[in-house]
């Protein structure tokens, strides 16, 4: 089972960045963009060919943020954003992988997660 943090160093400053991420063996881009009128954090995934995959995920807390995405191209695992406060919220601009943690989680691990719940 594996579970880890995804380094996005500097969002607050740059408010919109991209890096690359191996996800299982599997090399994707994430595009990020912080929305100044909603104050959210939205993100887009690329192959490295430079396909998009998904666009337009809205960065919510405590949430499988791929849940919906059902194509074979897709990460295996999901992508999650996990807030640390007392109070948890939504990440806003200074709060990307300070307060919430923005990781991945395979997909043994989210099996194992929701057969728990069942």
């Amino acid at each position: 089972m594996t579970s880890y943090t995804i380094p996005l160093e500097d969002a607050a400053r740059l408010g919109a960045f991209s890096c690359s991420v191996d996800l299982d063996g599997t090399n994707f881009r994430l595009n990020f963009q912080f929305n100044s009128r909603e104050q959210f954090w939205y993100f887009n995934l690329l192959d490295m060919g430079g396909t998009v995959l998904r666009s337009g995920v809205k960065v919510v807390s405590n949430y499988m943020l791929l849940r919906l995405f059902r194509a074979r191209t897709r990460p295996l695992g999901e992508l999650m954003s996990v807030d640390s406060r007392d109070q948890p919220g939504d990440p806003g601009l200074a709060d990307l992988n300070v307060s919430s943690i923005f990781g991945y989680t395979d997909e043994e691990t989210i099996d194992a997660l929701l057969e728990a719940l069942e």
